[in-house]
């Protein structure tokens, strides 16, 4: 097929001699019997073989804006009635049918008469067992394939989640493991609780009357508290002015060290007027 059409289902026609029985199957329908001129067994005209006035009358029927392009054909074909389809390609063509296959009915019919344990009717077969029994063994003959493809689509879909799922959980282990990492880098990273002692005093006012000695012994990573006075009283501004000093002088991994904890502490602290400048350049 050149062109995608959406699938409206299959029919069915069984020729026996003169005479064409039609069925269609749609979505999770059973087999519907399609009556043609308001017959079961429509005696078909002998000029022009009959067939694409009766292809005419089910599209019309149907009444689909692609004929019957979306439906898979099966015509059942007696032994006298194989003139009557040498041209069904074409005939088939012009309602936009591009699936469709010819069947002998004679070996169909009779293996549907053993399996049920009942022969059909001669010369033409009552239509409810031929819904009971030929068409249901025509569905399974032919269209196992659409159930196994299903279950086959049911069974990737299942397995291409399962991936997804594993794959998620990978990646939510290998964040954690990296999130440890950042974690353990960070705290060889980070300035000693001696370090901090020394020169928080001299980025922020009043740094320890925000900052107890618990917090910052847990921010220096260490277990053992320091001894803070309390009340604090704020460093000279000789001495003040001798630790800003130090700070700059410090070699660059140790002040970058101090910097970098400095800008991530969550407190609402005063940075003195002569730090900022050095707390914001990199």
């Amino acid at each position: 097929m050149t062109q995608a059409h959406a699938h409206a289902g299959w029919l069915a026609l069984a020729l026996v001699a003169d005479q064409v029985a039609c069925f269609s199957h749609q979505g999770g329908w059973s087999w519907r019997r399609e009556s043609v001129h308001g017959e079961e067994w429509y005696l078909l005209p002998q000029a022009g073989g009959g067939l694409p006035a009766v292809l005419d009358e089910l599209s019309l029927r149907f009444n689909r804006s692609d004929r019957l392009a979306g439906f898979e054909v099966h015509l059942l074909v007696s032994q006298g009635a194989l003139s009557r389809v040498t041209d069904v390609g074409r005939d088939l063509a012009g309602v936009g049918c591009q699936r469709w296959q010819v069947l002998r009915w004679e070996p169909l019919r009779d293996r549907a008469g053993m399996l049920a344990g009942t022969l059909a009717e001669e010369p033409l077969p009552a239509q409810g067992w031929l819904q009971a029994h030929l068409l249901p063994l025509l569905e399974s003959t032919f269209h196992y394939r659409d159930e196994a493809g299903a279950a086959e689509r049911a069974r990737a879909q299942r397995q291409h989640e399962d991936t997804l799922e594993s794959l998620r959980a990978e990646r939510l282990r290998l964040q954690a493991d990296l999130n440890a990492m950042r974690d353990q880098l960070a705290a060889l990273q980070r300035p000693s609780v001696e370090a901090l002692l020394t020169y928080l005093p001299a980025i922020y006012r009043q740094v320890f009357g925000v900052i107890s000695a618990s917090d910052l012994a847990l921010l220096g990573g260490e277990t053992r508290v320091p001894q803070i006075a309390s009340p604090w009283s704020e460093p000279s501004a000789d001495t003040l002015l001798t630790l800003q000093r130090q700070i700059h002088r410090l070699p660059t991994q140790e002040r970058d060290r101090l910097r970098e904890f400095c800008l991530r502490l969550p407190h609402k602290l005063e940075v003195r007027p002569e730090m900022r400048a050095w707390l914001r350049s990199e």
